[in-house]
């Protein structure tokens, strides 16, 4: 059996549509329906519904699913277990924050004197890119936001959970304020990571601005969290950032607030926790726990 066709059909699964399940698999909306057709042709029988909004198991779907699923497990299982037989030292780890950005090379220069063949590489991914990429073992684990990554064949753990605190240029007036209030804040435009960056957000981060008395004309969206730093720093508006400050971030200031608007959660995903990813992440919580 087609290994390439199983993992497309568990892509249909958890996104709903193939069109969907295409664009996160980097293929086109034909090949993945013809690779589901030819599934289907060789376990002789429809998988899904096809409706006008989106692909549904059929009853012989859903007792095809957990078998897709424990034969993409072995497979990733036996990938894991050659890797460790040639001793294949490199991890790679995809990431969409600062701060993650940050603490990946914080483990990787705290683990190199005891591991110096260990390689680490980082790959910058969007929110919406990260499952695909763990999946197709483009990543051995990602630093994602609660909910991004379906937690069916994957172990996840809650890396760090720190208070949102105001980000403003520190060409701002605001840079000499030692606290900041929503109130002081409303008078800037506020700066966010686009929506559709993140797979859990849609629909909440507008709501979540709007909640906070940020009205829609005065929000901006920007296209990484990178470009969303830098804006700050240029003092286009206001943004919102783990209580957290990385080395490199060059012409911000963070600031208290004094109202609770909320935590970053950072969760690390893996296929499977191999003695390397938990090394990384133990340096990681350790460097967190430093501040």
């Amino acid at each position: 059996m087609n290994t390439d066709r199983i993992a497309y059909f568990l892509a249909v699964v958890r996104e709903g549509s193939f069109s969907a399940a295409a664009k996160n698999m980097y293929v086109s909306q034909t090949a993945i329906s013809q690779q589901i057709a030819s599934l289907e042709k060789e376990m002789g029988c429809a998988l899904f519904h096809r409706l006008s909004t989106g692909a549904v198991l059929t009853d012989q779907g859903e007792q095809f699913l957990p078998y897709a699923e424990r034969l993409m497990g072995i497979q990733l299982e036996l990938q894991d277990a050659f890797a460790d037989a040639h001793r294949v030292s490199a991890i790679h780890i995809g990431y969409n924050g600062p701060l993650e950005k940050e603490l990946i090379v914080d483990a990787y220069l705290s683990l190199h004197p005891r591991l110096p063949n260990l390689v680490i590489h980082p790959l910058y991914l969007s929110l919406t890119a990260m499952s695909d990429a763990l999946y197709r073992g483009q990543c051995d684990m990602v630093l994602t936001l609660p909910g991004e990554i379906d937690q069916r064949n994957t172990y996840q753990e809650v890396l760090y959970d720190v208070p949102m605190i105001a980000a403003v240029s520190e060409a701002s007036p605001l840079a000499e304020k030692s606290v900041v209030s929503l109130s002081d804040l409303r008078a800037y435009p506020l700066i966010l990571l686009a929506p559709d960056q993140s797979r859990s957000g849609r629909g909440a981060i507008h709501d979540w601005a709007q909640n906070l008395g940020f009205s829609h004309p005065s929000i901006i969206y920007a296209d990484s969290a990178d470009m969303q730093i830098l804006m700050v720093s240029l003092n286009l508006g206001i943004s919102f950032f783990p209580a957290r400050k990385p080395s490199y971030f060059k012409g911000v200031k963070l600031i208290p607030l004094t109202e609770d608007i909320g935590h970053h959660r950072s969760v690390l995903v893996c296929r499977r926790l191999t003695p390397a990813i938990r090394m990384i992440r133990d340096c990681m919580i350790e460097e967190m726990k430093k501040g």
